[in-house]
C-alpha cells in the first residue's frame, strides 16, 4: 500500500557527465513496466525545457534512459519523474516528484 521512491540515482545530481550518459534510477520496489514511459520519465535541458529523445527501460526496481544521440557539451540536464508517474506491480503511484540535475562536459 506504500508509494514506490527513488532509491538510489546515477549519475550523481551536479555530477559532469558525458556527451554519451545514460542516466538510471533504482525505486524501493518492483515497477510495473507499462508505467514507464516518456510521460512518467522525462529528461529534458533545464534551462530551454526541450525534451531529449531517447529510449527508456525497466528491469525489476531499475528504470534507464539512454538518449537517442549525444548530448550538448556544457548544458545542464534534468531527469524529471512526476508524482503518480511510475507504479509498482500492485498499481501504487509515486507521491512525490522525483528530479536530478547534472551538467555535460564541455
Amino acid at each position: 500500500t506504500r508509494a514506490p521512491h527513488v532509491s538510489w540515482a546515477w549519475p550523481a545530481a551536479a555530477s559532469r557527465v558525458a556527451r554519451t550518459a545514460r542516466f538510471g534510477v533504482t525505486f524501493s520496489e518492483f515497477v510495473e513496466p507499462r508505467s514507464v514511459f516518456d510521460g512518467s520519465v522525462r529528461v529534458f535541458e533545464t534551462v530551454s525545457g526541450r525534451r531529449v529523445d531517447g529510449v527508456l527501460s525497466t528491469q525489476e526496481s531499475i528504470v534507464t534512459f539512454s538518449p537517442s544521440r549525444p548530448l550538448a557539451p556544457a548544458t545542464s540536464y534534468t531527469l524529471w519523474i512526476p508524482r503518480g508517474g511510475v507504479a509498482d506491480w500492485n498499481g501504487n503511484a509515486t507521491d512525490t516528484d522525483f528530479t536530478l540535475t547534472l551538467e555535460t562536459e564541455p
